[in-house]
């Protein structure tokens, strides 16, 4: 399908893919996990294969999502992707470091900066597409955060979403969305 296609296209376009996704019953959201089904094939050959991937995840509990960030690692690790060696980002009791719909809890952001600028150094041998990095997740509170500190640093900002109406936020905000 045409938007398959344009999800491969962006991913293959990218130096790296930046996740930033909220755990659900200790797993990945559906519609993460079928944007990594879809772009996955063709085996071996996949625009995943040997990619560069940061995973920050969040949750109203204490763990911070850690169980569904180790379902996003095993999917990307079966796409042959290479996640970032960092420490893992996850934020936990995320409700009480949102205020006004935006990642307010400056540690939390320092960390989240820190795994942003270990997926731009592992994606420095992509020379072909440069800084450019695939956010899913770009118009959740934490994404919203990351890509004005991305495009500042000037990192060029592909953004995955699935509603139409935050099409014009990202483009506000400053990144290229994309619609799946």
């Amino acid at each position: 399908p045409d938007p398959v296609q344009r999800l491969k296209t962006s991913i293959g376009a990218c130096a790296g893919v930046l996740v930033v996704s909220p755990e659900y019953n200790y797993g990945i959201p559906g519609v993460l996990k079928n944007a990594l089904d879809w772009a996955s094939p063709p085996p071996y050959r996949s625009p995943l294969v040997r990619k560069p991937v940061g995973i920050i995840t969040c949750s109203e509990a204490t763990t911070g999502g850690a169980r569904g960030q180790a379902a996003i690692r095993d999917c990307f690790s079966a796409c042959l992707a290479e996640v970032v060696p960092y420490m893992e980002v996850a934020i936990p009791t995320v409700q009480a470091k949102v205020q006004g719909g935006k990642l307010t809890d400056e540690k939390s952001l320092a960390l989240a900066s820190g795994l942003v600028n270990a997926l731009a150094v592992a994606s420095r041998d992509e020379t072909s597409h440069g800084k450019r990095i695939f956010l899913a997740g770009a118009s959740g509170v934490i994404g919203q955060r990351l890509i004005p500190r991305l495009v500042q640093a000037g990192h060029v900002v592909g953004g995955l979403t699935r509603s139409p109406s935050k099409m014009e936020l990202l483009r506000h905000l400053g990144a290229e969305p994309n619609l799946c």
